[in-house]
C-alpha cells in the first residue's frame, strides 16, 4: 500500500477522483454529494489526495461540493432536497449527528467500537451497530439493547460479513439509512490514523465489505465518516481506507 499521496494539481482543482466539482445546483436524482466542513478542512482534503490512488474507477454520480461555509444540516438539508445525498467527508460527531438528522431516515447504521451516548443522540432511529468492543461497558450495550438495537460485536464465531449480514436481515430491505464511519471502529494495526487504540477491531477488508453490503441492501440516504486524524498515521492507510468506504458507498448506492 502506498504512502500517502501527494496531489499534484491547484488548490482549486483539488477534489475527490472521479467526482464533478460543482455547486448543489447542478446535483442530479441519487447522486452522493461528497463535502467537508470548516474545521476539518485538512482532514477532508487528505481523503480527496487519497483518493487518486484508488484503483476502481469511481461511479459517475460523484459531486465534489468543496468544504460548506453554510451549517452542515443546512447543506445536507439541501442536497436532500433536490434528490441528492449527503456524504460528509470528516467531521465530529455533532456535526455528523446534525447531518443525519437533517435527512428523513428510518435506520442508523454505526460502524463504531465506543460510541455509547449514540441511542440517545439517535432519538428513536432504529440502531444497527457493528464492530462493538468487548471492553464496552456492560451499562452502554444493556442501553443499546433497551433501544431495541441490533449489535454486531467486532469479534465472533462466525465471520463479520456473516453477522452483520444476519442483523441486516432484520432490518426492512430498501429502507432508508444514514451510515456513521466512525474509523476508531478499525483494527489500529490497520489505521493508526485515529485518536484511539483498538486492539481487536475490524479490519480494513471487513469495514469496506461491510459498508458494500449495507449500501446494496439499504437506501442510504445519508454517510458521514468522523475520527480521521491524519497526522498519526504517516504511511496514509487511514485516510485511504476512508476514501475507498466513501468509493464503496458511492458505488454500491449507484447499482455499481
Amino acid at each position: 500500500m502506498p504512502a500517502r499521496p501527494i496531489h499534484r494539481f491547484a488548490a482549486e482543482d483539488r477534489h475527490f477522483r472521479g467526482a464533478r466539482a460543482g455547486g448543489l445546483s447542478g446535483l442530479t436524482q441519487g447522486a452522493a454529494a461528497i463535502f467537508g466542513v470548516v474545521g476539518y478542512a485538512d482532514s477532508a482534503r487528505s481523503i480527496r489526495d487519497a483518493s487518486w490512488v484508488l484503483d476502481e474507477p469511481p461511479p459517475s454520480s460523484l459531486v465534489d461540493l468543496g468544504d460548506a461555509m453554510s451549517s452542515p444540516p443546512a447543506t445536507a438539508m439541501e442536497i436532500n432536497k433536490r434528490g441528492g445525498r449527503p456524504f460528509l467527508l470528516a467531521a465530529g460527531i455533532e456535526a455528523a449527528l446534525s447531518v443525519f438528522n437533517a435527512c428523513p431516515h428510518d435506520v442508523a447504521i454505526v460502524l463504531s467500537s465506543t460510541l455509547p451516548f449514540l441511542p440517545a443522540a439517535l432519538g428513536g432511529t432504529r440502531l444497527v451497530c457493528g464492530g462493538i468492543h468487548d471492553l464496552v461497558p456492560a451499562g452502554a450495550v444493556r442501553a443499546w439493547r433497551d433501544k431495541g438495537a441490533l449489535l454486531v460485536p467486532a469479534t465472533g464465531t462466525a465471520a463479520f460479513d456473516e453477522r452483520l449480514s444476519a442483523a441486516l436481515l432484520k432490518v426492512q430491505a430498501g429502507s432508508r439509512a444514514v451510515l456513521l464511519f466512525d474509523v476508531g471502529v478499525v483494527d489500529t494495526g490497520h489505521a493508526a490514523g485515529t485518536a484511539s487504540v483498538n486492539i481487536g477491531g475490524l479490519s480494513a477488508l471487513e469495514v469496506l465489505g461491510g459498508i458494500r453490503q449495507i449500501s446494496r441492501r439499504l437506501n442510504v440516504v445519508a454517510f458521514s465518516a468522523i475520527g480521521l486524524q491524519a497526522e498519526l498515521d504517516p504511511r496514509g492507510h487511514t485516510e485511504l481506507l476512508v476514501a475507498a468506504a466513501v468509493h464503496s458507498a458511492a458505488a454500491a448506492a449507484a447499482g455499481i
